[in-house]
């Protein structure tokens, strides 16, 4: 059993400040892995992907969704208090709305400690068209301000994301939680490494496109980064190249176990 740390203050500073993101234009830094976690075996699906590029020789095979990432356009520059108010009094309605008609999945901000990242939230969507996944989130209430920039992958897995959408739509998942998510370069080893995670990691996969191009991305059942970093070091050999970030998303990932 895994002993859980108390969850920081500032994980929950940062939650109202990550949920007010859904605004368009360039691309955040996004080299970096995310964090997340809780363990759920993963879930095979059916349909492979043949068109996914391949790395290193390594052609990731599964669904593919697609995630998209929201950043700050510059790390240094906040918005106000009012503009915050402004933004965070729409999000929740314009998440529900995502889900029940965009196709939304998942999605959550990503919080301290990010890894010098500038991303602020994470969103999972059931489909492959990136691009249609791109127009509903330049819908949101941050959308005009000029601060945040989105960017969107292909995410190819063999975990059923869809099931996290029933799961949040039907209720059993609409809570959120911390996770850690950890990106590294895609490969077959890299793939390998995360499997060794065993019933910590919930989700792996690996970006085919867009900012996240050549990374594998894997959401472990850790709520506190350090945790994380040490048990992906007692299966890692060399923990060069892995970025870890902690994420808030929906409970209804634990039921994918």
């Amino acid at each position: 059993m895994i002993n859980m740390r108390p969850l920081p203050a500032s994980l929950f500073t940062g939650l109202l400040t990550g949920l007010a993101l859904a605004a368009c234009s360039s691309t955040p830094d996004l080299s970096a892995s995310v964090a997340t976690g809780n363990e759920a075996t993963t879930t095979e699906v059916e349909s492979l992907v043949s068109d996914a590029p391949s790395f290193a020789g390594y052609a990731p095979q599964g669904q593919t969704y697609t995630v998209v990432a929201v950043s700050l356009l510059d790390p240094t520059s906040l918005p106000t208090s009012g503009e915050m108010k402004a933004i965070t009094s729409e999000q929740g309605e314009f998440m529900d709305w995502l889900r029940l008609n965009g196709g939304l999945v998942a999605a959550g901000p990503v919080v301290p400690p990010r890894d010098n990242s500038s991303v602020r939230q994470l969103m999972f969507f059931d489909t492959e068209d990136s691009d249609a996944a791109l127009e509903r989130c330049c819908e949101g209430p941050a959308s005009g301000t000029g601060l945040y920039g989105t960017e969107a992958s292909r995410f190819v897995t063999t975990t059923d994301l869809s099931q996290v959408g029933a799961n949040v739509l039907s209720g059993s998942g609409s809570a959120l939680r911390p996770y850690v998510i950890v990106t590294g370069p895609s490969s077959l080893a890299m793939t390998a490494t995360f499997g060794k995670m065993g019933s910590l990691m919930l989700c792996q996969g690996d970006c085919v496109d867009g900012v996240l191009r050549g990374r594998s991305l894997a959401i472990l059942d850790c709520t506190d980064v350090d945790d994380a970093r040490l048990f992906m070091g007692e299966v890692c050999s060399s923990t060069e190249g892995l970025s870890y970030h902690a994420w808030i998303g929906p409970v209804a990932f634990s039921a994918l176990r």
